[in-house]
């Protein structure tokens, strides 16, 4: 495979390779450098199928099942008992779910890794990473963060032995907000006004850096971020295509209203220049950041979270795999059903 395919748990292999990994719905873009063996070679095939089980039916093949993204591994306290439909239709009881718990192992999958707090600590150290994206992937790279010992979430402890001690399964739930210990991190196309941060320890060896994208690819946000990143070797980047602002682009206009914000592009229904360009600026902005200046940078291109019901009224019901199929086709990727006879789930074309 060329560019694209297959996702890894260890570390990057050559420049420019896709493939997946991470939540429920995501995928890697790699660089090879070693040898797999058996449990990489697992460790992927698993990824691969979770990504691409989201990305053809917005589901999750767990538990010996086809469930809905919001259960995929994901444990209640207590008992940590499996969630179920009830626990994910309790929208009254939100608070609740920063205490559960996502645990492959507990269904079986053998092939996946979890890490205490210094063993998260050892695996970043020496290493530089890039994670890019809309809001959630802002929360994705605060909790990131502080699985590696060094959060900046406002209202956060800064001592990971108070928030992560040896032995607790995980970190204590981040508070969410954009406001973090450096200000607001948020995105807005129109006016021209993003976010960025570069977190960095170890006497500079060993950093992590976000870009919030609205579009991705405007020569503004392109030349904003293609200097951020100096020429310091990058190591590897995620990257989470953005969306929102291809439908309405107000979204993090937080000096309109909410109505003002909520605003669609067209009335009712949003046209297929807007699904085309999702992937192919997601694309640009992979080409001019990360590969022009890091070739040989491992890239995961983590996938969308489950979307809104208001996409679906102004995108059709078909918004979510029509939004990944503008990613898979500007990044050359397809997700195969036929990964029962053989065949791996996710091929590049």
């Amino acid at each position: 495979h060329d560019f694209g395919t297959r996702a890894s748990a260890g570390p990057p292999p050559h420049p420019h390779r896709l493939g997946s990994h991470l939540m429920p719905t995501s995928r890697e873009m790699l660089p090879r450098q070693r040898t797999d063996g058996a449990s990489h070679r697992s460790f992927r095939r698993w990824s691969d199928e979770l990504y691409c089980a989201g990305a053809l039916d917005q589901r999750c093949p767990a538990l010996g099942d086809s469930v809905t993204a919001g259960r995929c591994y994901w444990e209640v306290p207590p008992t940590w008992r499996a969630a179920t439909e009830d626990d994910m239709n309790r929208t009254l009881h939100f608070q609740r779910w920063s205490m559960d718990r996502f645990n492959p192992p507990a269904a079986g999958v053998g092939s996946y890794r979890h890490y205490s707090a210094s063993e998260a600590a050892s695996c970043a150290r020496g290493k530089r990473l890039l994670i890019a994206g809309d809001s959630t992937t802002r929360d994705t790279y605060y909790a990131l963060l502080a699985a590696l010992g060094h959060p900046i979430s406002k209202g956060y402890p800064s001592d990971p032995q108070r928030y992560w001690p040896e032995g607790q399964f995980d970190p204590h739930p981040l508070p969410t907000g954009a406001v973090d210990a450096h200000g607001l991190c948020l995105g807005n196309f129109d006016k021209r006004r993003t976010c960025s941060r570069d977190v960095r320890w170890d006497g500079n060896r060993s950093s992590a850096a976000f870009h919030f994208l609205t579009r991705s690819n405007s020569s503004w946000e392109l030349d904003l971020f293609s200097s951020s990143l100096g020429d310091e070797p990058l190591d590897a980047a995620f990257v989470q295509c953005p969306v929102y602002e291809w439908m309405k682009p107000d979204a993090y206009n937080y000096e309109l209203s909410k109505e003002e914000r909520a605003r669609v592009l067209d009335d009712w229904e949003v046209g297929p220049r807007h699904f085309e360009g999702i992937g192919a600026a997601c694309l640009q902005y992979i080409e001019a950041v990360v590969w022009r200046r890091h070739p040989r940078a491992a890239v995961f291109l983590l996938g969308l979270t489950p979307l809104p019901q208001w996409t679906r009224v102004h995108g059709t019901a078909q918004v979510e795999p029509k939004m990944f199929a503008s990613v898979h086709a500007a990044l050359g990727l397809r997700c195969s059903r036929g990964s029962a006879g053989g065949r791996d789930p996710l091929v590049s074309e």
